[in-house]
């Protein structure tokens, strides 16, 4: 007889309890390796994104081009040598100068051969060019290519090799693509002229360039957030690629740049207080309709004034001036003769004051006869004398009686 009926009952409950902890440690140790795979992963899909092989632009793309000078400057690390063409400007006035920068994974010939044309026009009519190659594209040096977050540096760099060879400021920033977002985060990183020296990035400090050396901008294909193209290049087919790459991906690039640059664009746009000219194919072919819209709405609600948009109605990404090269150039340079017009075409308000009245002098006088009091009948003179004498009399009477 079993002295311990319950025995038999309370060892199988012992055993299910010393199960339960060995089933808890398994799924956190599966739950662990998991989320270490899924790091492991999203690392290594971050350092191929950045570290993709940029394809030299042919030599030919050389000969298209205007006259140039090679160009050769250090970006803001004082180590990585970035490689450029400036274009002097042929025109009689100087209009300002436009600093180039490309798309990730692009480089300074970012529309192909039909870029000379860009240029042509824009040395043309006034404007200083200077197109260079970001790092780790073209024929520039650097390890990776972060799509903004560090080029931002090259921009910067940028700016200050353009004003050592003509002496001048005067920057618009042309951003295509990912270029957009090293351009407004170079403004972003550069002090306002009043700004406290202690307070001025030590990399930049001796370069004494502010943010009001650049007065203005032009972006082809931006975004709300440096983020969107980075997800652009990512498969979109998994649930691992929707949910989790797009999620991820974007900040193990950003980490890897060693940036800690801010990656909302509209943030930044908002607070730029200066012309803005923004362009685009529609529909986009690899953004999220949402992703430019939502940027372009928010620009144009607080700044309606300096913001000009146009849209180039072909579907592509980044295409709209090889499609339509003749509208593209039709806005841009509508565009740049508003903000900064040629001096040439200028005149001065005293002038056109001066002149309008000598002509409108000259029109009376043509327009009146000249006549003498010979010329005038008597009985005219007569019956006017009469006339503004009565007149006066009435008025006379009248301001009498209203006196008294």
């Amino acid at each position: 007889m079993n002295s311990y009926p319950n025995l038999a009952k309370i060892q199988k409950t012992k055993k299910k309890f010393k199960i339960l902890p060995i089933l808890i440690a398994l799924i956190l140790v599966a739950s662990l390796v998991t989320v270490i795979l899924i790091a492991v992963k999203v690392y290594r899909q971050a350092n191929e994104l950045v570290r993709v092989p940029s394809d030299p632009f042919p030599d030919v793309a050389e000969n298209t081009m205007p006259v140039y000078t090679e160009t050769n400057f250090k970006s803001l690390d004082n180590l990585t040598i970035l490689s450029g063409w400036y274009f002097a400007h042929k025109a009689e006035y100087f209009r300002g100068n436009i600093i180039f920068v490309h798309h990730n994974h692009a480089d300074r010939v970012q529309f192909g051969l039909d870029t000379a044309d860009l240029f042509y026009n824009l040395i043309q009519s006034g404007f200083n060019v200077l197109a260079f190659d970001l790092r780790h594209s073209g024929r520039s040096q650097g390890e990776i290519s972060s799509y903004g977050f560090s080029e931002y540096e090259d921009v910067i760099a940028a700016m200050n090799a353009m004003r050592n060879i003509n002496g001048k400021t005067d920057f618009i920033l042309f951003g295509v693509g990912t270029g957009t977002v090293a351009s407004m985060l170079a403004w972003d990183y550069l002090p306002t002229q009043d700004v406290v020296e202690k307070k001025i990035p030590a990399n930049i400090k001796e370069m004494e360039l502010t943010r009001d050396d650049i007065i203005g901008f032009i972006l082809d294909t931006p975004t709300a957030s440096a983020n969107d193209y980075i997800c652009a290049d990512l498969p979109n087919q998994s649930f691992y690629d929707k949910h989790i790459a797009r999620r991820f991906v974007p900040a193990a690039v950003k980490a890897t740049s060693g940036s800690n640059r801010n990656s909302n664009m509209i943030s930044i746009i908002t607070k730029i207080q200066l012309p803005i000219i923004i362009t685009r194919n529609l529909p986009d072919t690899k953004l999220e309709s949402t992703a430019i819209d939502s940027l372009i709405d928010e620009r144009l609600r607080l700044h309606p004034d300096t913001t000009k948009v146009f849209e180039i109605a072909e579907p592509g990404h980044l295409e709209g001036f090889n499609f339509q090269s003749a509208e593209y150039l039709a806005n841009l340079n509508s565009f740049l003769d508003t903000w900064y017009p040629n001096p040439e075409n200028i005149i001065a308000l005293d002038d056109i004051s001066d002149e309008t009245n000598d002509d409108i002098l000259d029109e009376n006088y043509v327009d009146t006869p000249t006549e003498t009091l010979d010329d005038i009948p008597t009985e005219t003179l007569d019956d006017t004398f009469n006339e503004n004498l009565g007149e006066t009399r009435t008025d006379s009477s009248a301001d009498i009686s209203d006196d008294y």
